[in-house]
Protein backbone atom coordinates (compact mmCIF):
# COMPACT_ATOMS: atom_id res chain seq x y z
CA UNK A 1 0.00 0.00 0.00
CA UNK A 2 1.29 3.22 -0.93
CA UNK A 3 2.12 5.62 2.25
CA UNK A 4 -0.09 8.65 1.09
CA UNK A 5 1.76 12.47 1.96
CA UNK A 6 -1.16 15.35 1.97
CA UNK A 7 1.55 17.86 1.51
CA UNK A 8 2.34 16.91 -1.76
CA UNK A 9 0.50 16.04 -4.95
CA UNK A 10 -1.52 12.73 -5.56
CA UNK A 11 0.55 11.13 -8.69
CA UNK A 12 -1.29 9.23 -11.30
CA UNK A 13 -0.68 5.97 -13.37
CA UNK A 14 -2.62 5.69 -17.03
CA UNK A 15 -2.81 1.54 -17.36
CA UNK A 16 -3.53 0.02 -20.71
CA UNK A 17 -3.22 -3.20 -21.89
CA UNK A 18 -3.29 -3.20 -26.23
CA UNK A 19 -2.90 -5.35 -29.32
CA UNK A 20 -2.63 -4.16 -32.46
CA UNK A 21 -4.19 -0.41 -31.93
CA UNK A 22 -1.53 1.88 -34.08
CA UNK A 23 -4.78 3.40 -35.37
CA UNK A 24 -6.21 4.74 -32.27
CA UNK A 25 -3.32 4.56 -29.50
CA UNK A 26 -1.93 8.17 -30.33
CA UNK A 27 -5.30 9.76 -30.14
CA UNK A 28 -5.77 8.29 -26.79
CA UNK A 29 -2.23 8.92 -25.57
CA UNK A 30 -2.35 12.51 -26.59
CA UNK A 31 -5.81 12.77 -24.14
CA UNK A 32 -4.16 11.39 -21.04
CA UNK A 33 -0.78 12.73 -21.08
CA UNK A 34 -1.41 15.90 -19.83
CA UNK A 35 -2.65 14.37 -16.58
CA UNK A 36 -0.33 11.18 -16.01
CA UNK A 37 2.84 10.76 -13.91
CA UNK A 38 3.33 7.67 -15.67
CA UNK A 39 1.38 6.03 -18.71
CA UNK A 40 1.82 1.65 -18.28
CA UNK A 41 1.03 -0.47 -21.42
CA UNK A 42 0.78 -3.61 -21.56
CA UNK A 43 0.95 -5.25 -24.98
CA UNK A 44 -0.37 -8.78 -25.21
CA UNK A 45 1.14 -9.77 -28.61
CA UNK A 46 0.70 -6.84 -31.48
CA UNK A 47 2.09 -7.06 -35.35
CA UNK A 48 1.60 -3.31 -35.97
CA UNK A 49 2.95 -0.03 -34.86
CA UNK A 50 1.46 -0.15 -31.73
CA UNK A 51 4.77 -0.68 -29.41
CA UNK A 52 6.90 2.21 -31.20
CA UNK A 53 3.76 4.35 -31.26
CA UNK A 54 3.86 3.95 -27.67
CA UNK A 55 7.56 4.19 -26.97
CA UNK A 56 7.33 7.79 -28.67
CA UNK A 57 5.37 8.98 -25.99
CA UNK A 58 7.61 8.23 -23.24
CA UNK A 59 5.30 5.12 -21.76
CA UNK A 60 6.14 2.42 -19.86
CA UNK A 61 5.66 -0.91 -22.45
CA UNK A 62 5.58 -4.80 -21.40
CA UNK A 63 5.30 -7.99 -23.31
CA UNK A 64 2.61 -9.82 -21.09
CA UNK A 65 1.97 -13.31 -23.33
CA UNK A 66 -1.90 -13.65 -24.19
CA UNK A 67 -3.81 -16.01 -21.91
CA UNK A 68 -7.54 -15.49 -22.67
CA UNK A 69 -7.95 -13.35 -19.99
CA UNK A 70 -8.66 -10.10 -20.13
CA UNK A 71 -8.47 -9.51 -16.42
CA UNK A 72 -4.76 -11.37 -15.88
CA UNK A 73 -3.93 -8.74 -18.49
CA UNK A 74 -5.26 -5.67 -16.33
CA UNK A 75 -3.45 -7.13 -13.24
CA UNK A 76 -0.15 -7.20 -14.57
CA UNK A 77 -0.10 -4.00 -15.57
CA UNK A 78 -1.53 -2.76 -12.55
CA UNK A 79 1.61 -4.55 -11.15
CA UNK A 80 3.75 -2.13 -12.71
CA UNK A 81 2.13 0.82 -11.72
CA UNK A 82 3.85 3.33 -8.90
CA UNK A 83 1.54 6.01 -8.74
CA UNK A 84 -0.71 6.94 -5.55
CA UNK A 85 -3.92 6.64 -8.10
CA UNK A 86 -4.71 4.61 -11.36
CA UNK A 87 -6.65 5.22 -14.61
CA UNK A 88 -7.44 2.60 -16.45
CA UNK A 89 -8.50 3.06 -20.36
CA UNK A 90 -8.25 1.21 -23.92
CA UNK A 91 -6.84 2.62 -26.81
CA UNK A 92 -10.28 3.05 -28.36
CA UNK A 93 -10.81 5.40 -25.66
CA UNK A 94 -9.95 9.15 -25.06
CA UNK A 95 -10.31 10.99 -21.51
CA UNK A 96 -12.22 14.32 -22.35
CA UNK A 97 -10.24 17.59 -22.47
CA UNK A 98 -12.64 18.73 -19.69
CA UNK A 99 -12.18 15.92 -17.80
CA UNK A 100 -8.67 15.76 -18.01
CA UNK A 101 -8.58 19.72 -16.66
CA UNK A 102 -10.58 18.79 -13.32
CA UNK A 103 -9.01 15.17 -12.57
CA UNK A 104 -5.97 16.68 -10.39
CA UNK A 105 -8.47 18.42 -8.41
CA UNK A 106 -10.72 15.35 -7.67
CA UNK A 107 -7.53 13.59 -6.52
CA UNK A 108 -6.39 16.23 -4.58
CA UNK A 109 -9.83 15.99 -2.51
CA UNK A 110 -8.96 13.10 -0.52
CA UNK A 111 -12.82 12.19 -0.59
CA UNK A 112 -12.48 8.95 -1.44
CA UNK A 113 -10.95 5.52 -2.33
CA UNK A 114 -12.40 4.98 -6.16
CA UNK A 115 -14.10 7.22 -8.42
CA UNK A 116 -16.74 5.87 -10.89
CA UNK A 117 -16.17 7.00 -14.51
CA UNK A 118 -19.08 7.87 -17.27
CA UNK A 119 -18.29 6.24 -20.21
CA UNK A 120 -19.79 7.32 -23.19
CA UNK A 121 -20.13 4.99 -26.14
CA UNK A 122 -21.77 5.67 -29.19
CA UNK A 123 -23.10 2.83 -31.15
CA UNK A 124 -23.83 1.76 -34.18
CA UNK A 125 -26.10 -1.32 -34.94
CA UNK A 126 -28.41 -2.73 -37.60
CA UNK A 127 -31.40 -1.23 -36.18
CA UNK A 128 -29.77 2.34 -36.22
CA UNK A 129 -27.16 4.64 -34.03
CA UNK A 130 -27.42 5.19 -30.20
CA UNK A 131 -25.35 6.60 -27.45
CA UNK A 132 -25.06 4.62 -24.36
CA UNK A 133 -23.59 5.64 -20.87
CA UNK A 134 -22.22 3.34 -18.58
CA UNK A 135 -20.75 3.96 -15.08
CA UNK A 136 -17.62 2.02 -13.74
CA UNK A 137 -15.04 2.41 -11.15
CA UNK A 138 -11.89 2.86 -13.40
CA UNK A 139 -10.07 5.69 -11.27
CA UNK A 140 -9.30 4.63 -7.40
CA UNK A 141 -6.00 4.54 -5.45
CA UNK A 142 -3.34 1.80 -5.54
CA UNK A 143 -4.09 -0.36 -2.62
CA UNK A 144 -2.59 -3.68 -1.84
CA UNK A 145 -5.23 -6.48 -2.73
CA UNK A 146 -6.84 -4.49 -5.60
CA UNK A 147 -7.61 -6.32 -8.59
CA UNK A 148 -9.30 -7.46 -11.94
CA UNK A 149 -11.84 -9.83 -11.47
CA UNK A 150 -13.22 -11.93 -14.68
CA UNK A 151 -12.05 -13.27 -18.35
CA UNK A 152 -13.95 -10.61 -19.91
CA UNK A 153 -15.85 -7.34 -19.00
CA UNK A 154 -13.22 -7.63 -16.31
CA UNK A 155 -14.45 -5.86 -13.16
CA UNK A 156 -12.37 -4.30 -10.06
CA UNK A 157 -15.62 -3.13 -8.00
CA UNK A 158 -15.37 -6.42 -6.15
CA UNK A 159 -12.27 -6.13 -4.82
CA UNK A 160 -12.61 -2.81 -4.33
CA UNK A 161 -16.22 -3.75 -1.99
CA UNK A 162 -14.53 -6.45 -0.28
CA UNK A 163 -11.65 -3.97 1.36
CA UNK A 164 -14.69 -1.99 1.89
CA UNK A 165 -13.18 1.39 0.20
CA UNK A 166 -15.03 4.34 -0.25
CA UNK A 167 -16.35 4.71 -4.14
CA UNK A 168 -18.09 7.81 -5.20
CA UNK A 169 -19.39 8.89 -8.47
CA UNK A 170 -17.61 11.67 -10.59
CA UNK A 171 -18.07 13.51 -13.73
CA UNK A 172 -14.91 12.06 -15.69
CA UNK A 173 -16.12 10.92 -18.89
CA UNK A 174 -14.53 8.99 -21.08
CA UNK A 175 -15.30 8.42 -25.00
CA UNK A 176 -15.36 4.98 -26.42
CA UNK A 177 -15.07 4.63 -30.12
CA UNK A 178 -14.76 0.45 -30.20
CA UNK A 179 -18.52 0.43 -31.00
CA UNK A 180 -18.96 3.25 -33.31
CA UNK A 181 -17.21 1.21 -36.55
CA UNK A 182 -20.21 -0.15 -38.05
CA UNK A 183 -22.06 -3.51 -37.14
CA UNK A 184 -19.65 -6.10 -38.38
CA UNK A 185 -16.58 -4.65 -36.32
CA UNK A 186 -18.87 -4.61 -32.90
CA UNK A 187 -20.12 -8.43 -34.03
CA UNK A 188 -16.75 -9.69 -34.00
CA UNK A 189 -15.85 -8.47 -30.72
CA UNK A 190 -18.87 -9.64 -29.20
CA UNK A 191 -18.31 -13.20 -31.07
CA UNK A 192 -15.04 -12.97 -29.18
CA UNK A 193 -16.78 -11.86 -25.84
CA UNK A 194 -19.28 -14.30 -25.99
CA UNK A 195 -16.46 -17.28 -26.26
CA UNK A 196 -14.74 -16.18 -23.14
CA UNK A 197 -17.61 -15.59 -21.01
CA UNK A 198 -19.19 -18.86 -22.29
CA UNK A 199 -15.64 -20.28 -20.36
CA UNK A 200 -15.70 -18.40 -17.50
CA UNK A 201 -19.76 -19.56 -17.29
CA UNK A 202 -18.65 -22.88 -17.71
CA UNK A 203 -16.03 -22.14 -14.10
CA UNK A 204 -19.15 -20.65 -12.41
CA UNK A 205 -22.27 -21.36 -13.94
CA UNK A 206 -24.24 -19.53 -10.92
CA UNK A 207 -22.41 -15.93 -11.44
CA UNK A 208 -25.63 -13.83 -12.17
CA UNK A 209 -23.20 -11.11 -13.59
CA UNK A 210 -21.75 -13.39 -15.86
CA UNK A 211 -25.33 -14.34 -17.22
CA UNK A 212 -25.95 -11.45 -17.36
CA UNK A 213 -23.06 -10.25 -19.79
CA UNK A 214 -23.46 -13.43 -21.97
CA UNK A 215 -27.36 -12.54 -22.79
CA UNK A 216 -26.30 -9.17 -23.41
CA UNK A 217 -24.29 -10.26 -26.15
CA UNK A 218 -26.66 -12.49 -27.31
CA UNK A 219 -28.81 -9.95 -27.87
CA UNK A 220 -26.01 -7.68 -29.91
CA UNK A 221 -25.47 -10.73 -32.20
CA UNK A 222 -28.98 -11.40 -32.25
CA UNK A 223 -29.35 -14.75 -31.15
CA UNK A 224 -32.86 -13.67 -29.34
CA UNK A 225 -33.90 -17.44 -28.39
CA UNK A 226 -30.93 -18.31 -26.67
CA UNK A 227 -30.44 -14.48 -25.33
CA UNK A 228 -33.87 -14.85 -23.75
CA UNK A 229 -33.26 -18.37 -21.95
CA UNK A 230 -29.83 -17.08 -20.22
CA UNK A 231 -31.45 -13.49 -19.50
CA UNK A 232 -34.53 -15.31 -17.53
CA UNK A 233 -31.83 -17.29 -15.64
CA UNK A 234 -29.85 -14.40 -14.36
CA UNK A 235 -33.22 -12.50 -13.26
CA UNK A 236 -34.25 -15.87 -11.74
CA UNK A 237 -30.64 -15.51 -9.81
CA UNK A 238 -31.06 -13.93 -6.52
CA UNK A 239 -27.42 -12.81 -6.56
CA UNK A 240 -28.11 -10.12 -9.78
CA UNK A 241 -27.86 -7.07 -8.26
CA UNK A 242 -30.65 -4.10 -8.67
CA UNK A 243 -28.78 -2.10 -11.34
CA UNK A 244 -28.22 -4.84 -13.46
CA UNK A 245 -31.27 -6.63 -13.19
CA UNK A 246 -32.76 -3.48 -14.47
CA UNK A 247 -30.63 -3.43 -17.78
CA UNK A 248 -31.67 -7.47 -17.91
CA UNK A 249 -35.52 -6.37 -18.31
CA UNK A 250 -34.01 -3.57 -20.83
CA UNK A 251 -32.83 -6.82 -23.24
CA UNK A 252 -35.81 -8.42 -22.45
CA UNK A 253 -37.82 -5.46 -23.62
CA UNK A 254 -35.72 -5.45 -26.98
CA UNK A 255 -36.24 -9.39 -27.68
CA UNK A 256 -39.81 -9.04 -26.69
CA UNK A 257 -39.99 -6.55 -29.44
CA UNK A 258 -37.74 -8.02 -32.10
CA UNK A 259 -40.35 -10.94 -31.90
CA UNK A 260 -43.36 -8.65 -32.40
CA UNK A 261 -44.58 -8.70 -28.84
CA UNK A 262 -45.00 -5.15 -27.93
CA UNK A 263 -47.06 -6.06 -25.07
CA UNK A 264 -44.53 -8.25 -23.43
CA UNK A 265 -41.58 -5.66 -24.30
CA UNK A 266 -43.80 -3.15 -22.24
CA UNK A 267 -43.78 -5.02 -19.23
CA UNK A 268 -40.46 -5.75 -19.48
CA UNK A 269 -39.72 -2.02 -19.39
CA UNK A 270 -42.04 -1.82 -16.36
CA UNK A 271 -40.71 -3.95 -14.06
CA UNK A 272 -37.11 -2.62 -14.87
CA UNK A 273 -38.60 0.92 -13.72
CA UNK A 274 -38.91 -0.80 -10.67
CA UNK A 275 -35.67 -2.40 -10.15
CA UNK A 276 -34.23 1.32 -10.93
CA UNK A 277 -36.85 3.83 -11.20
CA UNK A 278 -34.17 6.58 -11.84
CA UNK A 279 -33.28 5.96 -15.40
CA UNK A 280 -33.38 6.74 -18.88
CA UNK A 281 -33.05 3.91 -21.32
CA UNK A 282 -36.50 1.74 -20.04
CA UNK A 283 -38.64 4.75 -20.01
CA UNK A 284 -37.42 5.83 -23.31
CA UNK A 285 -38.07 2.06 -24.47
CA UNK A 286 -41.80 2.76 -22.72
CA UNK A 287 -43.17 5.96 -24.56
CA UNK A 288 -41.83 4.25 -27.97
CA UNK A 289 -43.76 1.14 -27.57
CA UNK A 290 -46.65 3.12 -26.64
CA UNK A 291 -46.68 5.57 -29.38
CA UNK A 292 -46.08 2.34 -31.85
CA UNK A 293 -49.17 0.74 -29.84
CA UNK A 294 -51.27 4.34 -30.74
CA UNK A 295 -51.81 4.80 -27.02
CA UNK A 296 -50.22 8.27 -27.56
CA UNK A 297 -51.33 9.52 -23.55
CA UNK A 298 -49.66 7.15 -22.10
CA UNK A 299 -47.04 8.00 -24.35
CA UNK A 300 -47.06 11.52 -23.76
CA UNK A 301 -47.15 11.42 -20.20
CA UNK A 302 -43.67 8.75 -20.22
CA UNK A 303 -42.00 11.63 -22.23
CA UNK A 304 -42.72 14.12 -19.73
CA UNK A 305 -40.67 11.73 -17.00
CA UNK A 306 -38.05 11.09 -19.10
CA UNK A 307 -37.94 15.37 -19.77
CA UNK A 308 -37.80 15.74 -16.04
CA UNK A 309 -34.70 12.94 -15.77
CA UNK A 310 -33.29 14.67 -18.35
CA UNK A 311 -32.52 17.73 -16.65
CA UNK A 312 -30.86 15.67 -14.01
CA UNK A 313 -27.21 15.36 -14.71
CA UNK A 314 -26.58 12.17 -16.02
CA UNK A 315 -24.07 11.31 -13.09
CA UNK A 316 -27.35 10.77 -10.87
CA UNK A 317 -28.23 8.31 -13.16
CA UNK A 318 -25.73 6.45 -13.44
CA UNK A 319 -25.18 6.60 -9.77
CA UNK A 320 -28.81 3.95 -9.93
CA UNK A 321 -27.93 1.83 -12.95
CA UNK A 322 -24.94 1.02 -14.42
CA UNK A 323 -25.40 1.20 -18.02
CA UNK A 324 -28.44 3.93 -19.40
CA UNK A 325 -29.54 5.72 -22.15
CA UNK A 326 -27.48 8.91 -23.04
CA UNK A 327 -30.37 10.64 -24.77
CA UNK A 328 -30.16 14.37 -26.72
CA UNK A 329 -32.59 16.78 -26.11
CA UNK A 330 -33.20 17.33 -29.54
CA UNK A 331 -34.01 13.47 -30.25
CA UNK A 332 -36.71 13.77 -27.24
CA UNK A 333 -38.29 16.75 -28.11
CA UNK A 334 -38.83 15.80 -31.56
CA UNK A 335 -40.08 12.55 -30.26
CA UNK A 336 -42.43 14.86 -28.16
CA UNK A 337 -43.80 16.44 -31.18
CA UNK A 338 -44.44 13.61 -33.01
CA UNK A 339 -46.67 11.85 -30.03
CA UNK A 340 -48.76 15.24 -29.62
CA UNK A 341 -48.95 15.29 -33.62
CA UNK A 342 -50.64 11.71 -33.39
CA UNK A 343 -52.64 12.37 -30.93
CA UNK A 344 -54.02 15.17 -32.77
CA UNK A 345 -52.85 18.46 -30.06
CA UNK A 346 -50.83 20.51 -33.24
CA UNK A 347 -50.59 23.87 -31.04
CA UNK A 348 -48.58 21.68 -28.58
CA UNK A 349 -46.50 19.35 -31.30
CA UNK A 350 -45.88 22.95 -33.25
CA UNK A 351 -44.08 23.77 -29.34
CA UNK A 352 -42.07 20.92 -29.64
CA UNK A 353 -40.82 21.17 -33.04
CA UNK A 354 -39.90 24.73 -32.11
CA UNK A 355 -37.94 23.44 -28.68
CA UNK A 356 -36.42 20.56 -31.41
CA UNK A 357 -35.37 23.40 -34.34
CA UNK A 358 -33.88 25.06 -31.25
CA UNK A 359 -31.33 22.94 -30.25
CA UNK A 360 -30.91 21.10 -33.94
CA UNK A 361 -31.83 24.51 -36.35
CA UNK A 362 -30.65 22.43 -39.25
CA UNK A 363 -32.87 19.86 -38.85
CA UNK A 364 -35.12 19.35 -42.11
CA UNK A 365 -37.25 16.77 -40.15
CA UNK A 366 -38.22 19.30 -37.30
CA UNK A 367 -39.06 22.26 -39.57
CA UNK A 368 -41.29 20.36 -41.82
CA UNK A 369 -43.15 18.92 -38.82
CA UNK A 370 -43.74 21.98 -37.73
CA UNK A 371 -44.92 23.50 -40.90
CA UNK A 372 -47.53 20.44 -41.07
CA UNK A 373 -48.58 21.13 -37.94
CA UNK A 374 -48.83 24.66 -38.69
CA UNK A 375 -50.79 23.72 -41.66
CA UNK A 376 -53.11 21.80 -39.51
CA UNK A 377 -53.77 24.70 -37.11
CA UNK A 378 -55.06 26.42 -40.41
CA UNK A 379 -55.05 30.43 -40.91
CA UNK A 380 -55.26 31.20 -37.68
CA UNK A 381 -52.52 34.25 -35.65
CA UNK A 382 -51.36 31.06 -33.31
CA UNK A 383 -50.16 29.77 -36.99
CA UNK A 384 -48.78 32.55 -37.75
CA UNK A 385 -46.62 33.48 -34.07
CA UNK A 386 -45.92 29.85 -34.07
CA UNK A 387 -43.80 30.50 -37.76
CA UNK A 388 -42.59 33.86 -36.66
CA UNK A 389 -41.07 32.44 -33.44
CA UNK A 390 -39.58 29.58 -35.92
CA UNK A 391 -38.07 32.36 -38.28
CA UNK A 392 -36.43 33.95 -35.48
CA UNK A 393 -34.89 30.86 -34.17
CA UNK A 394 -34.08 29.43 -37.97
CA UNK A 395 -33.49 32.91 -39.83
CA UNK A 396 -32.00 30.93 -42.38
CA UNK A 397 -34.23 28.18 -43.11
CA UNK A 398 -35.78 28.93 -46.48
CA UNK A 399 -39.06 27.07 -45.83
CA UNK A 400 -40.31 29.00 -42.89
CA UNK A 401 -39.77 32.51 -44.68
CA UNK A 402 -42.05 30.94 -47.77
CA UNK A 403 -44.38 29.81 -45.13
CA UNK A 404 -44.67 32.91 -43.43
CA UNK A 405 -45.41 34.67 -47.12
CA UNK A 406 -47.81 32.73 -48.06
CA UNK A 407 -50.09 33.13 -44.19
CA UNK A 408 -49.00 36.68 -44.86
CA UNK A 409 -50.42 36.92 -48.33
CA UNK A 410 -53.35 34.77 -47.58
CA UNK A 411 -54.12 38.36 -44.65
CA UNK A 412 -53.49 40.47 -47.33
CA UNK A 413 -50.67 41.93 -45.84
CA UNK A 414 -48.39 41.95 -48.35
CA UNK A 415 -45.36 44.11 -47.41
CA UNK A 416 -44.82 41.36 -44.91
CA UNK A 417 -44.92 38.65 -47.51
CA UNK A 418 -42.55 39.88 -49.84
CA UNK A 419 -39.70 40.61 -47.25
CA UNK A 420 -40.56 36.90 -46.47
CA UNK A 421 -40.03 35.98 -50.07
CA UNK A 422 -36.70 38.10 -50.76
CA UNK A 423 -35.47 36.59 -47.62
CA UNK A 424 -36.01 33.37 -48.60
CA UNK A 425 -34.66 34.44 -52.20
CA UNK A 426 -31.44 35.83 -50.55
CA UNK A 427 -31.10 32.25 -49.21
CA UNK A 428 -31.46 30.36 -52.20
CA UNK A 429 -31.17 32.47 -55.25
CA UNK A 430 -31.24 29.72 -57.64
CA UNK A 431 -34.55 28.58 -55.98
CA UNK A 432 -37.04 29.49 -59.25
CA UNK A 433 -40.42 28.11 -57.23
CA UNK A 434 -39.94 31.48 -54.92
CA UNK A 435 -39.37 33.44 -57.94
CA UNK A 436 -42.55 32.15 -59.58
CA UNK A 437 -44.47 32.75 -56.44
CA UNK A 438 -43.25 36.80 -56.36
CA UNK A 439 -43.78 36.59 -59.96
CA UNK A 440 -47.45 35.36 -59.25
CA UNK A 441 -48.33 38.14 -56.92
CA UNK A 442 -47.02 41.15 -58.30
CA UNK A 443 -49.17 40.10 -61.41
CA UNK A 444 -52.17 39.70 -59.17
CA UNK A 445 -51.74 42.87 -57.71
CA UNK A 446 -51.15 44.47 -61.26
CA UNK A 447 -47.71 45.40 -60.43
CA UNK A 448 -46.18 43.75 -63.83
CA UNK A 449 -42.80 46.07 -63.80
CA UNK A 450 -41.74 45.09 -60.18
CA UNK A 451 -42.87 41.58 -61.05
CA UNK A 452 -40.38 41.70 -64.55
CA UNK A 453 -37.83 42.86 -62.13
CA UNK A 454 -37.51 39.52 -60.34
CA UNK A 455 -37.63 37.79 -63.75
CA UNK A 456 -34.40 39.86 -64.43
CA UNK A 457 -32.77 39.33 -61.10
CA UNK A 458 -33.53 35.82 -61.68
CA UNK A 459 -32.14 35.58 -65.13
CA UNK A 460 -28.76 37.51 -63.38
CA UNK A 461 -28.88 34.72 -61.12
CA UNK A 462 -28.94 32.37 -63.57
CA UNK A 463 -32.17 30.34 -62.47
CA UNK A 464 -33.34 27.75 -64.46
CA UNK A 465 -37.00 25.97 -63.22
CA UNK A 466 -39.91 24.88 -64.83
CA UNK A 467 -42.56 27.18 -62.61
CA UNK A 468 -40.25 30.08 -62.99
CA UNK A 469 -40.46 29.65 -66.67
CA UNK A 470 -44.47 29.47 -66.53
CA UNK A 471 -44.87 32.42 -64.60
CA UNK A 472 -42.11 34.54 -66.99
CA UNK A 473 -43.93 33.38 -69.74
CA UNK A 474 -47.59 34.73 -68.44
CA UNK A 475 -46.17 37.88 -67.69
CA UNK A 476 -44.22 38.00 -71.05
CA UNK A 477 -48.09 37.63 -72.64
CA UNK A 478 -49.65 40.41 -70.34
CA UNK A 479 -46.95 42.72 -71.49
CA UNK A 480 -47.32 41.37 -75.28
CA UNK A 481 -43.90 40.22 -75.54
CA UNK A 482 -44.18 37.33 -77.85
CA UNK A 483 -40.51 36.65 -78.04
CA UNK A 484 -40.26 36.70 -74.34
CA UNK A 485 -42.63 34.38 -74.31
CA UNK A 486 -41.84 32.04 -76.68
CA UNK A 487 -37.79 32.52 -75.07
CA UNK A 488 -39.58 30.57 -71.54
CA UNK A 489 -41.47 28.29 -73.68
CA UNK A 490 -38.52 26.94 -75.47
CA UNK A 491 -36.77 27.41 -71.48
CA UNK A 492 -40.28 25.41 -69.76
CA UNK A 493 -39.55 22.43 -72.36
CA UNK A 494 -35.69 22.16 -71.19
CA UNK A 495 -36.73 21.88 -67.75
CA UNK A 496 -39.44 19.31 -68.05
CA UNK A 497 -40.88 15.79 -69.94
CA UNK A 498 -44.03 17.67 -70.15
CA UNK A 499 -45.55 17.98 -73.61
CA UNK A 500 -45.86 21.26 -74.10
CA UNK A 501 -47.09 21.00 -78.49
CA UNK A 502 -50.54 22.25 -77.07
CA UNK A 503 -49.11 25.63 -75.63
CA UNK A 504 -47.03 25.85 -78.57
CA UNK A 505 -49.44 25.87 -80.84
CA UNK A 506 -51.53 28.19 -79.07
CA UNK A 507 -48.90 30.65 -79.34
CA UNK A 508 -47.61 30.59 -82.70
CA UNK A 509 -51.37 31.16 -84.08
CA UNK A 510 -51.40 34.37 -81.19
CA UNK A 511 -47.99 35.32 -83.36
CA UNK A 512 -50.00 34.48 -86.47
CA UNK A 513 -53.01 36.28 -85.12
CA UNK A 514 -51.14 39.47 -84.36
CA UNK A 515 -48.76 39.66 -87.43
CA UNK A 516 -51.86 39.21 -89.78
CA UNK A 517 -53.66 42.75 -88.11
CA UNK A 518 -53.04 46.14 -89.84
CA UNK A 519 -50.52 48.35 -88.35
CA UNK A 520 -51.67 50.97 -87.58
Amino acid sequence: MPHSNCHRRPTLSVSMIVKNEEAFLDDCLQSVQPVADEIVIVDTGSTDRTKEIARGWGTKVFDFAWQGDFAAARNFSLQQCTGDWVLYIDADERLTAKSAQALPRLLSRNEADAYTVIIDSPQTMRQGRFKQQNAYPRLFRRFEGIAFEGRVHEQVLPSLQRQRLKVLPSSVTILHLGYDRGYDVVKKKAERNLELLQRQLAVNPGDAYTQFQVGNTLVVLQRYDEAESILDRALRNPHLDRSNRASCYNLMAEVAVRRGDPHRAVQMCMRSLEAVPIQMMARWFLALLYFDLQEFDQAIRVLEEVAKLLDEPSTVRLNHIASDLDLRRYRLELQRAMTYAAAGKMAEAADRYLAAIEEEPSSREAVEGLLRCVDRIGESVVGLRLLERAALQCPKEKHIHIALARRYHERKEFDAAFHHVDCAMALEPEDGDTYALAIKWKMELGATEEAWRYIEHAEACGVQAFEFHKASLQLSLSRGDLRSAFKHLELMAQTSQADLTPLRNRLAALAAKISSQPSA
